[in-house]
């Protein structure tokens, strides 16, 4: 990615309060993984003001024991799990001395084929 510019591909939002950042490749010698990095280069100090940048898209499918996971729209994982074998329900987890907001989760039941 060349610096200097917000890197293609990514999604930018803001939670909170305030203005939206400015997300930026920048140099730096001393990345890990190479050159560049991102950079969150706004300096507005609101309080409640939690910038975000997107990585990738995740979706997992379940259809009767068949469990299918994608990661930005390319299937990794596919599992065959019998613990749950009634239809009906979708759930979440968190580990207990965590803060997690869940945001725009989706369950759509599949219609089933004859």
């Amino acid at each position: 990615m060349p610096a200097g510019v917000a890197p293609p591909g990514f999604s930018f939002a803001r939670t909170g309060n305030g203005a939206q950042a400015r997300w930026l490749v920048q140099a730096a010698l001393y990345a890990y993984s190479g050159a560049n990095v991102l950079v969150q280069t706004d300096t507005d100090a609101t309080s409640n003001r939690f910038q975000v940048a997107v990585w990738h898209e995740l979706r997992a499918e379940a259809r009767g024991e068949e469990l299918r996971v994608f990661w930005d729209g390319r299937q990794v994982v596919q599992k065959q799990d019998r613990t749950f074998p009634a239809a009906g329900r979708a759930g979440l987890w968190t580990k207990a001395d965590s803060y997690t907001l869940f945001d725009d989760l989706t369950v759509i039941p599949l219609k089933v084929q004859p």
